[in-house]
């Protein structure tokens, strides 16, 4: 997703250029449509990859609290494996959740950088 943000930044500075240099009310219109449409689109990513991420950091929270808890009362090793099993599913997703939210900022901040390309192209309609 990174990769096609980037992409479709290029592009329509690329777009925003040419405009400049020669205007062209069809063609500027048509790259307007297509930049917020790609813009929602990217909007919904983002919704789904912030709901994906407050679901995995929910889940580890509550693994982590139920481990913590099986730790603190089990004083006669009773449980011992199942809970370094916990320890490790709660790792895996801790270091899972540090990638979502890494992925989930850069796609915030692609989707803003986006937002004043819009504006840009706003300017050159005269608006």
């Amino acid at each position: 997703m990174d990769k096609k943000l980037k992409a479709h930044h290029n592009y329509i500075k690329e777009k925003i250029e040419f405009l400049r240099k020669t205007p062209d009310t069809k063609l500027l219109e048509s790259t307007i449509a297509y930049h917020e449409n790609m813009v929602k689109n990217f909007q919904h990513e983002r919704l789904v990859h912030l709901t994906v991420t407050l679901f995995f950091v929910s889940l580890t929270l509550a693994l982590l609290a139920f481990w913590w808890l099986l730790l603190v009362n089990d004083r006669d090793n009773i449980l011992l494996i199942p809970i370094n099993c916990l320890g490790v599913i709660v790792a895996i997703l801790a270091i899972t959740d540090v990638f979502y939210v890494r992925h989930y900022y850069r796609l915030e901040n692609g989707t803003e950088k986006l937002y004043n390309l819009t504006k840009e192209l706003y300017k050159l309609k005269g608006v």
